[in-house]
C-alpha cells in the first residue's frame, strides 16, 4: 500500500522500502541488460557458418582416424551442426585389446577426432590438442556401434575447451573427455601416396 505524508503543507508519496529497492534494482539493471543484448547480437553476427565440405577434404585423406585412403585407419565419418559433431563407429576385431573390447588408446582417438573435427569445420583451420583428460567408464564392445559426440564448452583466444563423449545407442555413457585445443593458422600440406619402398626402414 502507498502512504501519503503531509509535510510543510505539501503532500509526498512515501513508498515502502521493498518497492523502492525493487525500482532501484530495475533501473540499475537496464544498462546491463542493454549491454548483454548488444554483445549477444555482435557475437551472433560474428558466428562462422559451418563448412561441412571440410570434413571430406582430400588433403587429409591419410588421416589415421578419418582418412579414406589409409588402409589401416578407422575411416570415421561425421555429421555436424551448429552445436556438435557426431560420428557413428563400430569397433572391429583388429581394434581390440583384451578379447571382446576396444583398445583404450583407440577410444582416445575417437574422442580426440570428434572434438577436433568440430573445430575444423567451424573455423576452417586445423586445431591441435594441447591437453586431454579421459574418463573410461565402460568398455566398448567389439561389433557394437557407438555414438561419438564433440561439443565446444568455452574459448579464450585461440584456445578452445571441448567436451567429447562416447555412448551406446541407448544413451549409456562409455567414455568422455575434456580437452583443450589450439586453433592455428596453417596451410595444410597435401597428402601423397608413398612410392614403393619409401618410408621403410633399411
Amino acid at each position: 500500500p502507498h502512504v501519503f505524508v503531509l509535510q510543510n503543507n505539501k503532500c509526498f508519496l512515501a513508498l515502502p522500502p521493498a518497492v523502492l529497492l525493487q525500482r532501484y534494482l530495475r533501473l540499475s539493471f537496464y544498462p546491463f541488460q542493454a549491454i548483454f543484448l548488444l554483445n549477444k547480437r555482435i557475437l551472433k553476427g560474428r558466428r562462422r557458418n559451418m563448412d561441412k565440405s571440410l570434413l571430406n577434404n582430400n588433403e587429409y585423406s591419410w588421416c589415421f582416424a578419418c582418412g579414406k585412403d589409409n588402409p589401416s585407419g578407422l575411416h570415421m565419418r561425421f555429421e555436424i551442426d551448429d552445436v556438435k559433431c557426431t560420428a557413428y563407429f563400430t569397433p572391429r576385431r583388429e581394434h581390440q585389446s583384451y578379447p571382446g573390447r576396444m583398445h583404450g588408446g583407440l577410444v582416445a582417438v575417437l574422442l580426440d577426432e570428434v572434438t577436433g573435427n568440430y573445430l575444423f569445420a567451424k573455423e576452417g583451420k586445423p586445431s591441435y590438442t594441447a591437453k586431454i583428460e579421459i574418463r573410461y567408464r565402460q568398455p566398448l564392445a567389439i561389433g557394437e556401434e557407438v555414438v561419438c559426440t564433440g561439443r565446444e564448452l568455452k574459448r579464450k583466444g585461440r584456445m578452445v575447451e571441448m567436451q567429447g563423449t562416447i555412448c551406446k545407442k541407448d544413451g549409456t555413457l562409455l567414455a568422455e573427455c575434456l580437452s583443450k585445443m589450439m586453433i592455428v593458422d596453417e596451410t595444410p600440406q597435401p597428402s601423397r601416396k608413398l612410392a614403393a619402398g619409401e618410408g621403410e626402414e633399411e
